[in-house]
């Protein structure tokens, strides 16, 4: 596949449908763990699902409006959720592996923006009843924030790759009309 196939690809629908679909599915999932299984999130839980919301709307708002602006808009609030999602698993993994875990602890209640209270606004999403050190579910010995780590470095990376692949086309293009 050339750079200006995945270019291409990066620029259609399904590409962005793609990623829609799977961040929607992981909120989802994280629906399912919540109140399918009473894995109860954390403050730092919350914080890392509301991250995977921006991937959501960064794919959502490309789907809308496929266009250049939109895409460049659509990357960087990708980009930008997934780094912080990542920031945030890894400070998640940071308090479980602490030397002391008397001392582990998040706040009991999000520290969201006062214009933008989520917890309050749909609770069943963004409530934190749990707790930061609680790692009742592994899957392949790894908990949930390890999982995520690893998924938005995915996202943040593939993210990074279309956005330079896009770049570069668009500037090789531009200097192909020129010449």
């Amino acid at each position: 596949m050339t750079l200006l196939q995945v270019s291409r690809w990066a620029e259609s629908r399904s590409a962005w449908a793609f990623l829609f679909f799977t961040s929607l599915s992981l909120e989802i999932a994280a629906l399912i763990f919540q109140h399918g299984f009473d894995f109860q999130p954390c403050v730092m839980c919350i914080y890392q699902r509301t991250a995977m919301w921006g991937v959501v709307l960064a794919a959502a708002s490309v789907l809308i409006i496929n266009t250049l602006i939109s895409r460049l808009l659509g990357y960087a609030i990708w980009l930008i959720s997934s780094i912080w999602g990542a920031i945030l698993a890894w400070e998640h993994i940071d308090m479980l592996t602490a030397a002391n875990p008397f001392f582990v602890s998040c706040a009991p209640v999000p520290n969201f923006p006062s214009f933008m209270p989520l917890h309050e606004w749909l609770p069943w999403v963004f409530a934190a009843p749990g707790y930061c050190d609680d790692e009742s579910w592994q899957f392949l010995g790894l908990g949930m924030p390890y999982w995520m780590f690893g998924i938005f470095i995915a996202y943040a990376l593939v993210g990074l790759v279309f956005f330079v692949i896009q770049i570069l086309v668009i500037t090789v293009l531009k200097q192909n009309r020129q010449s």
